[in-house]
């Protein structure tokens, strides 16, 4: 499976059998991919049909191109905001993905369980109404992925570097909300990478941040 960042929440995961967008801002020109998944959903919006993709809402479980999803609705800390949560599940090639949608709590034992093992975790680490990067760090040591993305950090705020690294030019992406979960994990800074191509062989014994690149 290849993993690439498109800015907030939104990725393209692509696998042999075709591919799955998460919370694309535009679902009319999202129409590259067979399926479409949206983990924030407002009460009474209705979603229609605006693509060839398989748009996916609501909790339940789903198999389209061979690619298999489970969603779970998780309650936000603020109910009175009438928006509803959903955490996906994903397995594309045999690996198995967690989107955390706007999560802005610790998930409970019950849905850590309901998730299963999870190989690939797109957690949100400071975003305006998502999990804080302590929060964020509870939720890795809690699940336990091998990898670890962050997502839904402050756009405006991001600021990019270059530097040689064995003799290959990396990029460091610099965001105080991103660096304020890096602190959390213990770490001072990962290499910005393009593409983050996983399979069920290649993943790390223990957790590892990986930074996308915004595409």
């Amino acid at each position: 499976m290849d993993i690439i960042f498109h800015g907030n929440s939104h990725f393209t995961l692509k696998g042999k059998s075709g591919s799955l967008d998460t919370n694309p801002d535009d679902l009319a020109t999202s129409n590259k991919s067979n399926i479409i998944t949206l983990s924030e959903i407002t009460e009474g919006t209705v979603i229609e049909d605006q693509s060839d993709a398989k748009t996916i809402y609501r909790p339940g479980e789903y198999e389209v191109v061979s690619i298999m999803i489970k969603g779970l609705q998780a309650r936000l800390d603020d109910p009175k905001t009438g928006t509803k949560n959903i955490i996906y599940s994903i397995t594309v090639d045999d690996v198995k993905l967690c989107h955390l949608g706007k999560l802005n709590r610790v998930p409970t034992p019950a849905e850590i369980n309901e998730l299963g093992e999870i190989n690939v975790l797109l957690v949100p680490v400071g975003g305006e109404g998502t999990l804080s990067s302590g929060d964020a760090a509870k939720t890795i040591s809690a699940i336990s992925p091998k990898l670890v993305v962050p997502m839904s950090y402050s756009g405006d705020d991001i600021s990019k570097t270059t530097a040689m690294k064995d003799e290959k030019e990396i990029t460091m992406v610099d965001v105080p909300s991103l660096k304020a979960f890096l602190g959390e994990m213990g770490v001072d800074s990962v290499p910005a990478q393009k593409t983050l191509s996983v399979t069920p062989t290649n993943q790390p014994l223990t957790t590892e941040i990986v930074i996308l690149d915004i595409d």
